[in-house]
């Protein structure tokens, strides 16, 4: 557990939002995927300031996501699959995403590549 993830509520630390999200930025901008994976769920929560930011999301699942991890893979798919606010949708930017998740095992994302294929 980063000290960040500890900050936002793990080991019995007090939850303290903010340099919660200033520790995992730090680790996230050093290309540690937990801290990625994480500041994306905060922002597509809307944990870090009581509504989700989409953008911000998709930012940090991206950046995990090119580093192989298959959650942020998935995760990448779906925001561009459905679109959220100010993401354009777009299942042709999803469908590659789908596509890396699916072939390192995700279950989902296999279940949505045959779907992609059947309906096109």
């Amino acid at each position: 557990m980063s000290r960040g993830e500890a900050r936002w509520g793990g080991g019995g630390i007090k939850t303290e939002m903010d340099d919660a999200v200033a520790m995992l930025t730090e680790a996230a901008d050093q290309s540690h995927v937990d801290a990625q994976r994480t500041l994306a769920a905060v922002y597509n929560n809307g944990w870090a300031n009581g509504r989700p930011d989409y953008t911000r999301a998709l930012f940090y699942s991206e950046k995990a996501a090119e580093q192989g991890d298959t959650l942020s893979q998935y995760m990448v798919a779906m925001i561009y699959q459905f679109g959220r606010d100010n993401v354009t949708q777009s299942p042709e930017k999803a469908h590659p995403w789908f596509v890396k998740a699916a072939e390192s095992g995700d279950r989902e994302s296999q279940h949505q590549v045959g779907k992609n294929y059947l309906t096109g």
